[in-house]
Order: C-alpha cells, then sequence, then structure tokens
C-alpha cells in the first residue's frame, strides 16, 4: 500500500470512525473479501518528456525500503548523434507530491559514465541487492566486431553516483547481445541473461540465451556460457529472469525447437541453477505447436513460481490474449494454463507480472477500440490469492490526465513494501508533435491480512490477538465478531500499532472473531482466518457433563441392582431354607398323626370285636302284600320267645 495520509491522520480517522460507529450513525460494514478491481490507479501524468528530437524508451522500475520508486529508461536525442543514446535514472521520493499523498522527483541523471554509446531504443533491466546495491544492465553500441554487447551500471549510494559501467561478455565474440535482464542472488551474487545472435552462414541467424555471473558485486563478470541448449535448428530470444529464497535461479525464453524458417512456431522453454555453473536441460512450458511470446517471470516469497506471456495457441477463438501459470514445486510440475484475459484490450506488447505477498499484477499495453478510434492503454488482470483465482480483465487508458492523444507502447510493474504497484509507462504522442515520453502510475492495493493466533479466555472476556501485515502504511484493524461463524459484526476499530483486543462481558458461548487491516487511504485487507474463543461450558461441553452424569446414575443403578438381585437372592435362600424345614416338620407331624390314627382304629377294631355277640340276630324283613314268599319261613312267636 501505498501512505498517502499520515498516521496521525489515520488515528484522528480511526477514532471519528469508532465514535460514529457507536452514536449509530454509521452501519458497521460486513467482514468481506477486500476487492482489489475497485482500488483505483493514480497517476501524476509525464515524468519524463519527450519532444521533437528527444524520445524515451522501456523503463524498468525499481523499489527500495526507504520508499523510494526509480524509474530507469533509455533517451536517444536525435539532435546530437543519431543512433545512440543514455541510460537514466529518475528517482522519487513515494509521498510528498501532488496529488496528495503521490510521488515527488527527487533527481533525473545520466548513468553510463560514456555518453552516446547506449543502443537507442534498447530493451534494459534493473534490480536490487540486498545490500541496496542497485544494478543497470543494458546494451552498448559499437563497431564490428564487437557490435552489441551487455554492459551493467552499479550504485552504491541510492543512484546519487554510478561506477563505470562493466562489460558482462567476452569481449570480442563478433556477436550481438541485446536485451539484457540483471538479478541478485540472496547471496549477493549477480546474474545477467541476454539473447546473443549471430550469423551461421550469410543469411542464417543463430539465438541463444548467454549468461554471465558476478560473485563479487558486479565489479567483473566470469563464467559466460550458452545456457538455452537448443538442439540443431534452434532458436531463444527474449528471456525472464528471477531467483526464489533459496538461492535458485530460473530462466524463462521463447524458443523454437525446429526449423526456424519454415514452421515459425514459439513456444516457453525453462531452464535453472542452484550455483550459476550448472543449469537444468530446458524444459518446454507451452505447447511446441503454438505462438508463445514475451514471457514474464517473477516468484513470491513462499516461493511459487509465476509466469505471464502473450499466446496465440491454435483452437483459441479471439486472437492472442495473456496467459498465465503458476508451479508450486519449483517447477517439477505447473497449474493448468489459463487466459487472464477475455478481449477488453487487445495486447500488442510485452506483459509485466510482478507478487507482492498475495497479490499478483499483469499488465499489459493493449488496444481497444473508444469511440471509433484504435487507442492503446493499460491493460490488467490481478490474483488477490497468489494465483490461483483472477478478476476479470480491466483496461486502464489516457494514463496522462488531460491528454488523450496518448498511446501506451510499453510498461513495467514492481511492488514496494507496502504492496503499492508502480508503473512506469511509455506513450506516444499520436499527433507526432513530440516524442515518446514516461509517465508514472501507482495502485495502491489492499494490505495483507493479519495473522489471527488463538483466543484466551477469562471469565467472560475473551483476548483476540494477531500479527500485524508487513505493509508500513496500515493504520488500524477492524475486529469482527460471529455467533455462529458465519454471520459477522462489526466490534470495534483498534488503531495505531496495537495488535490485540479484548471483547468483554460475554455471556456463555462459543464466538468467532476474524481481523482486518486497513491502511491509511481506509482501504481493508481481506479478512484473517476466524479464531474461536469459548465462553463458559460449550454446548458440547454440557452434554458431555450431561452424558456422564447419565453413565454415573446408571453405574449406581446397575450398582444398586446389583446389591438389590443379591439381596433377593439371599432373601430367596432363606425362604427355600424355611420353606423346608416347615415341609420336614410337616412329615414328622402327619407321620404321627398317623401313627395315632392308626392305633385308636386298632383299639375301636378291638373294641368292636370285644363287644360282638356270639349269635348274631337274623334281619326282619316285613312281607310285601302279594308278593310270594321265598326263602326259609318265618319262626312262629313262640319260636322266637
Amino acid at each position: 500500500m501505498h501512505s498517502h495520509v499520515s498516521a496521525g491522520h489515520g488515528a484522528v480517522v480511526s477514532v471519528l470512525v469508532v465514535a460514529l460507529l457507536g452514536l449509530g450513525l454509521l452501519l458497521a460494514p460486513p467482514v468481506a473479501r477486500a476487492d482489489h478491481n475497485t482500488v483505483p490507479w493514480a497517476s501524476i501524468g509525464e515524468v519524463v518528456s519527450g519532444s521533437a528530437v528527444i524520445a524515451n524508451y522501456h523503463p524498468a522500475v525499481v523499489t527500495d525500503d526507504q520508499g523510494h520508486v526509480y524509474v530507469f529508461y533509455n533517451q536517444g536525442n536525435s539532435s546530437t548523434i543519431p543512433s545512440v543514446g543514455n541510460i537514466r535514472v529518475a528517482k522519487f521520493n513515494s509521498t510528498g507530491g501532488t496529488p496528495i499523498g503521490g510521488p515527488v522527483l527527487w533527481f533525473d541523471k545520466q548513468i553510463n559514465d560514456v555518453s552516446n554509446v547506449a543502443q537507442v531504443g534498447g530493451y534494459l533491466s534493473a534490480t536490487r541487492d540486498g545490500d541496496g546495491n542497485l544494478y543497470v544492465a543494458w546494451t552498448r553500441t559499437s563497431l564490428a566486431p564487437d557490435y552489441e554487447d551487455i554492459y551493467v551500471s552499479k550504485s552504491v549510494d541510492g543512484g546519487r553516483t554510478w561506477l563505470n559501467a562493466v562489460r558482462v561478455g567476452i569481449p570480442p565474440d563478433g556477436t550481438h547481445d541485446i536485451y539484457p535482464t540483471i538479478a541478485a542472488a540472496p547471496d549477493g551474487n549477480v546474474y545477467v541473461a541476454w539473447t546473443r545472435y549471430r550469423p551461421t552462414t550469410p543469411s542464417v541467424w543463430f539465438y541463444n540465451i548467454a549468461f554471465a555471473m558476478s560473485t563479487n558485486a558486479g565489479n567483473s563478470f566470469i563464467n559466460q556460457r550458452n545456457i538455452s541448449m537448443q538442439g540443431p535448428g534452434g532458436q531463444a530470444i527474449l528471456d525472464s529472469m528471477a531467483f526464489d529464497s533459496r538461492g535458485r535461479a530460473y530462466v524463462v525464453f521463447i524458443a523454437v525447437d525446429s526449423d526456424f524458417n519454415t514452421t515459425n512456431q514459439y513456444h516457453l522453454n525453462m531452464t535453472g541453477s542452484d550455483d550459476g555453473v550448472s543449469w537444468s536441460s530446458s524444459a518446454t512450458l507451452t505447447p511446441s505447436a503454438g505462438i508463445a511470446l514475451y514471457p514474464s517471470f517473477a516468484v513470491d516469497v513462499h516461493d511459487n513460481l509465476h509466469l505471464a506471456w502473450i499466446d496465440g495457441r491454435s483452437g483459441y477463438s479471439g486472437g492472442l490474449t495473456v496467459w498465465y501459470t503458476r508451479s508450486s514445486d519449483r517447477g517439477a510440475s505447473w497449474m493448468t494454463q489459463r487466459s487472464i484475459g477475455d478481449h477488453t484490450s487487445n495486447p500488442n506488447s510485452f506483459p509485466s507480472l510482478a507478487v507482492h505477498q498475495g497479490t499478483v499484477m499483469i499488465t499489459w499495453p493493449g488496444t481497444r477500440m473508444i469511440g471509433g478510434i484504435q487507442h492503446t492503454g493499460l491493460g490488467y488482470s490481478i490474483s488477490a490469492d497468489a494465483g490461483v483465482s483472477w478478476y476479470s480483465e480491466q483496461y486502464l487508458g489516457f494514463v496522462n490526465p488531460g491528454v488523450n492523444n496518448e498511446n501506451i507502447t510499453y510498461a513495467q510493474i514492481a511492488p514496494d513494501g507496502d504492496g503499492t504497484f508502480w508503473a512506469a509507462a511509455e506513450t506516444v504522442d499520436q499527433t507526432g508533435a513530440t516524442q515518446d515520453a514516461l509517465n508514472l502510475l501507482w495502485w495502491n492495493g489492499p494490505p495483507s491480512a493479519p495473522t489471527i493466533h488463538p483466543t484466551s479466555v477469562s471469565g467472560h472476556d475473551a483476548t483476540v490477538r494477531w500479527t500485524a501485515p508487513p505493509e508500513r502504511d496500515v493504520a488500524g484493524y477492524n475486529v469482527y465478531r460471529s455467533t455462529d461463524g458465519t454471520n459477522w459484526a462489526f466490534v470495534a476499530n483498534v488503531g495505531g500499532t496495537t495488535t490485540s483486543y479484548v471483547d468483554t462481558n460475554l455471556a456463555n458461548g462459543t464466538y468467532w472473531y476474524q481481523v482486518q487491516a486497513i491502511d491509511t487511504m481506509g482501504t481493508p485487507s481481506h479478512s484473517s482466518a476466524s479464531a474461536v474463543a469459548q465462553v463458559g461450558p460449550s454446548l458440547q461441553d454440557q452434554i458431555d457433563a450431561l452424558q456422564q452424569a447419565l453413565n454415573n446414575l446408571q453405574s449406581t443403578s446397575n450398582t444398586n441392582l446389583g446389591a438389590l438381585k443379591d439381596q433377593i437372592t439371599a432373601l430367596q435362600n432363606a425362604l427355600s431354607n424355611l420353606q423346608s424345614q416347615a415341609a420336614m416338620q410337616s412329615t414328622a407331624l402327619l407321620s404321627t398323626g398317623l401313627e395315632v390314627v392308626i392305633v385308636v382304629l386298632l383299639i375301636l377294631i378291638l373294641y368292636i370285636q370285644v363287644r360282638k355277640p356270639k349269635n348274631p340276630r337274623p334281619v326282619i324283613m316285613a312281607p310285601q302284600a302279594g308278593s310270594a314268599q321265598t326263602g326259609p319261613p318265618s319262626p312262629t312267636l313262640d319260636e322266637e320267645l
């Protein structure tokens, strides 16, 4: 982010925001993903003007940690010595100018120690090492057998003065050396790669990517070699180079691995080295039968490799567009290649890719029709998640305020430590009154998201803590709370350098927190990840406690039931014993009773026997009337007496 407002002003704004929220005069904004597409570009217009005889070409941008922006460029003056020029630098303080908070020019001076030797219109490349030294690689024009050669100029005092330029290649080698790229390794070594070509026959030219390195901070260069290593008939031009954090160098270049004069098919190859001496075999990154041009390559702080280029592969409708891919394993594999352009502007020159934290930006000179007139402005696309997804293509026209007759022909971008992306653009006056000028633009992107830490809870107070993002223009933070992890409510604005907040007097429950960083322009970052605070027992804790109580009760019940069963068993046993004893007693009593009965019966029998008469009396039956008499005759009265 680019600082436009002082820290004191930011604090005042924070206080006002908090006060208005407290009065209910402002609606608390919901937690939302920062929309990078809504961030506007700003421009101070031309910073280097052209004239009828002066033209300015192919700017390169470098930033430092002290808030400075360097615009390096090639300047030609046709009124003095045609076809040659000089390398210059314009240094800006990133704040303090007009518009408010815009950059202000510090100085503009020539870099090359010998004047009028730079190739007019030649490309250049600039970098800064870990010690703050500045390096610029450029093309010097000479006569045969030197032709064009690559030189490096160095400054150790922030561009105020420049040491004598050092030749990178081996003189005289009879080659043409153009299109340099330069990068500083983490260990301080300086690498330079460039396009080298020479005739193999009067009508056939051979192109390759040459390389050299410096192990003494650019004072001299060694280990010159061909690193593109094409097969017979192959060609290589226009490379882009970058280092990862472990010191591995990557070089991506346009390759033609077939008969250059008949197929005319271009694709991208990549090679790499851990020491600048041994280079890997070139790996093909894009379809060999397609058209892939102008690679732009960068590595982020997490060692993800990012690559953009202009592509016209067969089967894709609509002509040339800007394409992108990324590798997260040092080039071993790559995500699916995709077009990030939608023909809002048709690319017609080099794209430029730059990365700050998770923000990836790609710009390119793009042509579109406006009012029936063809204009070339700045096309661009942005990813806020390190290249995983992309916002739709955007178009920026008329970079010079109030001037509608300028077209962008070339642009390069670079981020500073606050996440502001700076663009230096070469513009052409369509009327022809002046030659190419340079414009400086900037895009004040959102801060990086804070890193939130686990919350701590004391009683009914929850403390939220986070780590500040790396941007220096962060003015404060917005804290949001949710009771369901989905719907969020604004809680507080924390200003200044404070990186914690205590949310007090909370009811029992579960709470989620997120934090956004706010820069001095009021632009919010993406939200942090969520952190959870549990005040009092959670619902799950309550469920677990109830379940434990039920388990304890069940255990107690089981224990009591077992004891009860034991008691019942003992009683049953005792009852059985008593019943057994009662049965035995009943049997004994019955036996005794039977014996008594038997004795009584025997006594009765004996008694009856004793009382029985010896001549028993016969039974006298009365005769029935009219019946015949049977049996013996009845005795007479006398006999009976």
